[in-house]
């Protein structure tokens, strides 16, 4: 779906428009491997103590927020790519994730 987003973005924009749309997807994928590691330790440290797997839950939600609006910002403000194409790429790449879910049983009953 993103190689999609970015042929599209390509015919567009041309090169910078392929540029921030993996960089969108690449936030997305950033919070992905966030969450994936709170899992991983929630798992493997917290367990069944529901105050240790509360207190992770929030620093991961905390963490992914401030890493969104911060790479949002570097990309758009520093490194000038341009906002729709970000903006775009980060929600293909949700789209994608959440649809590509081995665990998501709605759309396939």
């Amino acid at each position: 779906m993103v190689g999609i987003a970015a042929a599209i973005a390509f015919y567009i924009k041309g090169i910078a428009g392929i540029a921030g749309v993996l960089f969108g997807s690449g936030i997305s994928l950033n919070n992905m491997f966030l969450q994936h590691r709170y899992l991983r330790r929630a798992k493997t440290q917290a367990r069944a103590d529901a105050e240790k797997n509360l207190r992770l839950l929030m620093s991961c939600s905390i963490q992914r927020f401030i890493a969104t609006v911060v790479l949002f910002a570097l990309g758009m403000g520093a490194l000038q790519l341009l906002p729709l194409a970000v903006i775009a790429g980060f929600g293909v790449a949700l789209v994608a994730q959440y649809v590509g879910d081995p665990n998501f049983k709605t759309l396939r009953k």
